[in-house]
């Protein structure tokens, strides 16, 4: 296992519960802003090793990263009327802002989704305590993180969801179109990236249909229409093998969550036949005739109706 470990000896954190979809519940947080007096964040990769017949070394396989999140901030004994943060088996989102040594100005920030707690413990800040203030060292574990930095005013407490989509292709894999979350509308990333590749666009705005099309391939590999949303052979719970290329994939902050392929596959780890329900910051939404037929996030996406076919 191999680490990059970060420790910043002063943050500022702010902490929610999350909904079902994954994203803050704003409006009832843990903590906004609370001081930390040092933090550290772990990401170790999970690494398999394997030994090929010829080598003379062994063959290093990183396969994912995992998060792990330490807080230490000092412990006061709470005022009545007021309770301390009581760790739950819930899931959470939270945000860490600190600035650069010497420069207040400039700032970076981390928003860390699919947090669980996995520790929470006490020490004396010194031999004499007599005063009640205490170290709480909680340890939390999340699975990825979005990242900002830059000068000046940090922006809003909870981080702006990035949705953009990859293309993974022989020549090469990119980033191919911006989802912008007010419009619902794909933009390239930049002019002309998509030549040559594959496109996401609607025929005739909202009002027309949905579709990915990739160059070679006849007909689109997913159609979404008033009613259905169609894919050329099967849809598939899970994720896409490495020879399932060129292919287009969906990604919020550093989650993907869909892929579609040019041999007419739709990759998802989970796929529901139902009515999507609104979310426009949270999700890629695809419309036909202005009624929205597909939603597509991390925990699931949710289709009008299946179909499958060319």
């Amino acid at each position: 296992m191999s680490a990059t470990v970060l420790t910043i000896l002063e943050a500022t954190v702010s902490l929610y519960p999350a909904n079902e979809a994954g994203q803050p519940i704003t409006t009832l947080p843990v903590w906004i802003g609370a001081c930390v007096e040092k933090i550290e964040m772990r990401a170790p990769w999970k690494v398999a090793t394997t030994f090929p017949t010829g080598r003379d070394f062994p063959k290093k396989h990183p396969l994912f990263q995992e998060h792990t999140l330490t807080l230490e901030r000092i412990q006061f004994t709470p005022l009545p009327g007021m309770q301390s943060f009581l760790p739950t088996n819930g899931r959470f989102v939270l945000e860490i802002l600190w600035s650069e040594e010497g420069n207040s100005l400039r700032w970076k920030k981390r928003t860390y989704f699919g947090v669980t707690i996995s520790a929470d413990d006490f020490e004396s800040q010194s031999l004499d305590s007599t005063a009640g203030h205490m170290i709480e060292k909680q340890v939390f574990d999340a699975e990825y993180y979005g990242e900002q930095s830059g000068t000046g005013t940090p922006p809003a407490t909870v981080l702006t969801n990035a949705l953009y989509v990859n293309w993974v292709g022989n020549d090469a894999t990119l980033r191919l179109y911006e989802y912008d979350t007010t419009t619902q509308l794909f933009t390239e990333s930049s002019a002309g990236i998509t030549t040559n590749r594959a496109t996401l666009a609607y025929t005739g705005g909202f009002a027309g249909l949905f579709e990915v099309n990739f160059t070679g391939f006849s007909p689109a590999r997913w159609r979404c229409f008033t009613q259905f949303a169609r894919v050329n052979l099967a849809y598939r719970e899970q994720v896409p093998p490495v020879s399932a290329v060129p292919r287009v994939e969906f990604w919020i902050n550093r989650r993907r969550v869909a892929s579609v392929s040019a041999s007419g596959y739709f990759w998802a780890n989970t796929i529901r036949e139902e009515t999507p329900v609104s979310s426009p910051l949270t999700q890629f939404e695809i419309y036909s005739q202005s009624v929205i037929t597909a939603a597509i996030s991390g925990p699931k996406t949710a289709l009008k109706n299946i179909a499958v076919g060319t």
